[in-house]
């Protein structure tokens, strides 16, 4: 549902703006009670050649980065049949989908911030999981793509999105 925005709107939040922007909020722009433009969500995946998934990291820069123990409960494993199943090199599809999910949103991640950042942020409670950590949340049964999976991964796209717009030549750091 589009939402309208006056200037004074545009001007007193736009931070705000932006993040609902980043969670696909459109909104029509009005100026002295006349629509004066439109701002619409930019969507990665609607330009050539671009693919939310296209960059990925190996297994073994995953484990690195969140730990054995960690990853196994991401990929819905225990730890055990998780490290055999590595050191064999071959995972069963539902999880190496998970893993080529969580390696694209950590890829995402990482121009943000060092290892240790990206490695806190896994492991904080977010408000919008409903106080409980992306691991925790996704050491529940999940599929890539599902609402559940999709909570974790629409934060993790709004950071990278704000962090684009705000580090863009010419224009101000963020807040």
């Amino acid at each position: 549902m589009t939402k309208t925005l006056t200037v004074f709107d545009l001007k007193s939040s736009p931070w705000a703006i932006l993040r609902a922007l980043a969670d696909g909020q459109d909104f029509l722009l009005i100026d002295a009670g006349r629509p004066v433009g439109r701002l619409t969500p930019y969507s990665a995946e609607l330009q050539p050649g671009a693919s939310p998934t296209s960059q990925t990291l190996p297994v073994d820069a995953l484990a690195a980065l969140l730990g054995d123990e960690d990853l196994s409960r991401l990929s819905g494993l225990t730890a055990a049949t998780f490290a055999l199943t590595r050191s064999s090199g071959t995972f069963p599809s539902h999880v190496q989908a998970r893993l080529e999910a969580v390696s694209a949103a950590i890829a995402l991640q990482l121009p943000l911030g060092p290892a240790a950042r990206v490695r806190k942020w896994w492991r904080r409670p977010h408000p919008e999981l409903g106080g409980r950590s992306p691991l925790a949340h996704l050491a529940l049964p999940w599929i890539p793509g599902d609402a559940h999976s999709e909570q974790v991964f629409r934060i993790i796209r709004r950071q990278d999105t704000l962090q684009q717009l705000t580090l863009r030549p010419g224009h101000p750091k963020g807040p």
